[in-house]
This record gives C-alpha cells, sequence and structure tokens, in this order.
C-alpha cells in the first residue's frame, strides 16, 4: 500500500497563645482522619464502583478518537457491549453473540462453542484453542477498538506515526481517505504463545474512528493481514463498528455483520470464566 503525506498537522513562638487539650485533641482526631481516608482504600461496593469508574488512560494524542466512541471508557454503567450478528469465515455462516466488558474481556458464542478472553488468558469450551479460535479471538479481541484502547491503557508501547496520511481505497476508483497511524507493539495474549506484534492502527483523520488495522502474522513473513472496521453506528449515544472484515494477502477470511447490539453495566456474573 502506497501512502502520501498531506498536510502533517503534527510572629515568633514565644508570643503564640497556648492551646487548650480538648483543641488539641480535635486536632488530632481530624487529622487522623484526613489521613485514613486519603491512604487506605474503599471496601466492598464502594471500592468495586470506583474501581469500575475509572478512566483509561490514553495519551494526549489519542483523546478525541477515545472520546469519539461514547463514554463506555469513562462512566461507570456502560461497561458491557453485547453484538448479536453473523460470522462468516472457514466454518461458513453462523449466527453469534459477542460480548466486549472493560477493562479488556471477551467472549464469542457460536453454535454452541465458546471463546473466552478474560484479560490475561483465552480458553475454550472445546478444551483446547485451535488455529482458527486463536485467529477470532486475535481480529475480534485484540483488533477491536476495545482491545487497542485497553493495550493503550495498560501501558503498550505506542508510537505515533504521523498525522493526515492519504491512503488509497480498496477497489479502482474508490476514493482515498486520510488517516492518523499509531503504531502499537504488544503481546497478543489471545493466543497461546503470547506472540508479540507491532501493529499499525489506522484512524479517519476526520471521524477519528478507527478504519482498519495492519499487521504480518510472523517477522519476516509475506502473510499481510488487514482488519477493517465500517458503517460505524450510533447505539445508546455509543458508537460501534457493524462490519469487521479480515483479509489476509488480500483475500478475505473472516467477517462479521453486526445486526444487533445493546450496552449493560458491568456484572459480576462468570461470563468470562
Amino acid at each position: 500500500m502506497t501512502l502520501e503525506r498531506s498536510g502533517m498537522n503534527v510572629s515568633s513562638a514565644s508570643s503564640r497563645p497556648i492551646r487548650s487539650n480538648k483543641c488539641l485533641y480535635r486536632g488530632l482526631a481530624f487529622a487522623l482522619t484526613v489521613f485514613a481516608l486519603v491512604v487506605f482504600p474503599q471496601s466492598g461496593a464502594a471500592q468495586s464502583k470506583a474501581n469500575t469508574a475509572k478512566r483509561y488512560r490514553v495519551p494526549g494524542s489519542l483523546h478525541e478518537n477515545l472520546q469519539v466512541l461514547g463514554d463506555r471508557f469513562t462512566v461507570p454503567g456502560k461497561e458491557r457491549l453485547a453484538l448479536f450478528g453473523t460470522l462468516t469465515d472457514v466454518q461458513g455462516a453462523s449466527n453469534v453473540q459477542l460480548v466486549y466488558e472493560l477493562p479488556g474481556r471477551f467472549r464469542l458464542e457460536r453454535s454452541g462453542k465458546t471463546l473466552i478472553f478474560d484479560g490475561k488468558t483465552a480458553s475454550t469450551s472445546a478444551g483446547t484453542l485451535s488455529a482458527d479460535d486463536e485467529k477470532l479471538l486475535e481480529t475480534l479481541s485484540a483488533d477491536s477498538p476495545d482491545g487497542f484502547f485497553s493495550a493503550v491503557n495498560e501501558g503498550a508501547a505506542l508510537h505515533l506515526i504521523g498525522r493526515r496520511f492519504r491512503v488509497p481505497g480498496k477497489g479502482r476508483g474508490s476514493p482515498s481517505t486520510l488517516c492518523d497511524i499509531f503504531e502499537l507493539i504488544r503481546p497478543i495474549r489471545e493466543r497461546k504463545d503470547g506472540a508479540v506484534r507491532i501493529k499499525h492502527y489506522y484512524f479517519d483523520s476526520a471521524t477519528g474512528l478507527l478504519g482498519r488495522s495492519r499487521y504480518r502474522m510472523d517477522a519476516g513473513s509475506g502473510n499481510l493481514v488487514d482488519v477493517t472496521f465500517g458503517n460505524w453506528q450510533n447505539v445508546g449515544g455509543q458508537l460501534i463498528p457493524t462490519q469487521i472484515t479480515r483479509t489476509e494477502n488480500g483475500t478475505s477470511v473472516l467477517s462479521l455483520q453486526v445486526t444487533g447490539a445493546n450496552i449493560t453495566p458491568r456484572a459480576d456474573d462468570a461470563l468470562f470464566r
């Protein structure tokens, strides 16, 4: 793919009155109370709510890209995103349900089989993850907007390559798009081997939305992966992509068409266990 740069935005102690013991005790009690509130964490439901409400930390170069998605990443009560649709890959077309839950958890149900990423490790109801399972998890979890911002929030190595690169359209005569390109280096924990990937994420310079992620499956290999995100829709004030496609060396190998979605609070219901 050929990229073209277009307009880079780039009184003294002896005179003090003596306080009464009662005043000193009151002052000491107040100080201890403030110390306890600051130093000791909240417990129970209050602590859980505070953890859920914690803002995602992203560099200033990504603030607008995060905010344009809505307030799921910053406001408690919208952590879980459920998508319903049709998935097409080597196994054919089938109905699926995907569940994303901040921070960084993912579940996919398809034809009686379940794939789960609990934020640290991946598993399947079938017992052992296959290569196709890992491809699904990497594409729909790690490469997704939720996966990208969760990785950045956790401290993955991020570099802004530049803004307003002109990216040609896919088909002949298709219009080009101006994109802001970020490089992200991280281990893919959705895979058994935890392979470290160098990925490029393309955000539309006009809308701020993620358009695609691109990377090679193995260092030095010619297997180029291109995951695109399109047809963004507003669901309850949150923007989500309803078309996701993965190509390898220009050949489509996986696609997801979303037909329904809902957003709910985070829940401790063993969905990711």
